[in-house]
């Protein structure tokens, strides 16, 4: 379960047993559980968008220098070719339609 600002905002403990003074313990330290559970993974992926940030900066370098491209943007450059062949089939698709749509008329 995804710890919102709201969450955290919105929080209400009951009341402690009798005899105690403040909160029940036992929900606040089940909350503190799941706030800190959430700031872990907020953490790791912090870092790992760091990572990746820097990773994207230095292939942009590279590009801007013009050194060769590293093996990435050659996997992509094969992902941006099939997409461009798909649309080129879709495009050529629709007007063989148009095209018998108007002989058939």
């Amino acid at each position: 379960m995804p710890l919102t600002p709201a969450d955290v905002h919105n929080v209400a403990f009951s009341k402690p047993p009798i005899g105690k003074r403040g909160y029940n313990e036992d929900e606040v330290d089940q909350f503190l559980d799941l706030v800190e559970d959430a700031l872990g993974e907020l953490q790791d992926e912090n870092a790992d968008l760091r990572v990746k940030v820097e990773q994207l900066e230095q292939e942009l370098e590279d590009a801007r220098s013009g050194e060769a491209p590293a093996v990435a943007p050659v996997a992509t450059d094969s992902a941006a070719e099939v997409d461009e062949d798909r649309i080129r089939e879709s495009i050529e698709a629709e007007v063989r339609a148009d095209y018998e749509r108007r002989l058939d008329e």
